[in-house]
């Protein structure tokens, strides 16, 4: 599922061969809250495509570019294609409302991956005591984390993450020991917890490019991307 239509022509081109052979099935839409349907208003980030979002934008909103994209719900991805196996949701600030239909439905993954958006919605998730298995990790060492980082492994997604899988109770507590609050959650139904909660995979890595980022004041950086062409 993809709504930028320019990242759509990049996964044809680059995936092509699974998609010639139907194990990859690519949908140029967004996939919206049900009561919805229809034509969604989507901004596209300008320089960086991951901050793309169906939120308007509370800030800087003139690094974004508006167009209408189709939208498909959850309830109707689960008609047209069975429940997954593995959902990750990860859509700026709408993780929330993804989620929600997610349970609503009771069409439960036995994996699934999401943005932190919340105590709230994470109290909703193990409230349901269909997950056994739970893990976070920091977008700030996220590269130490993920094992399999921008790479293709022929092995199952959760393999792919260092840090120790917890129990429901040590998820809890790791949440709210965290010292950012940008991270990802994952939940399996399996059971396979590895170890006590060890809060050395949670802190930042310092990082000279984040430190100046926060320094240069947001409308320089827009300036700079610009003249340099600047597009990720």
């Amino acid at each position: 599922m993809e709504a930028n239509p320019e990242l759509c022509r990049k996964i044809k081109t680059k995936f092509h061969q699974f998609i010639d052979n139907q194990d990859l099935i690519l949908i140029n839409k967004c996939i919206a809250g049900s009561g919805n349907e229809g034509l969604m208003t989507f901004y596209i980030h300008k320089y960086d495509s991951v901050l793309s979002t169906l939120e308007k934008p509370l800030k800087h909103l003139s690094d974004y570019e508006i167009i209408f994209v189709e939208s498909i719900t959850y309830k109707e991805i689960l008609e047209n294609y069975g429940c997954p196996d593995c959902l990750k949701v990860d859509i700026e600030g709408y993780d929330k409302v993804i989620l929600n239909d997610v349970v609503n439905t009771g069409k439960l993954p036995n994996y699934i991956s999401f943005e932190n958006c919340g105590i709230e919605t994470l109290k909703k998730m193990l409230d349901l005591d269909y997950y056994q298995s739970f893990n976070i990790v920091s977008f700030y060492n996220f590269e130490k984390i993920y094992k399999a980082n921008e790479k293709i492994y022929p092995v199952p997604l959760d393999q792919t993450i260092l840090s120790p899988w917890l129990s429901k109770k040590d998820i809890l507590n790791v949440y709210l020991r965290m010292p950012e609050s940008w991270f990802d959650i994952h939940m399996t139904t399996e059971k396979k917890v590895t170890s006590d909660p060890d809060m050395n995979y949670y802190f930042n890595n310092i990082s000279l490019q984040l430190a100046l980022k926060r320094i240069i004041p947001h409308p320089v950086k827009s300036y700079l991307k610009k003249i340099l062409g600047f597009k990720k």
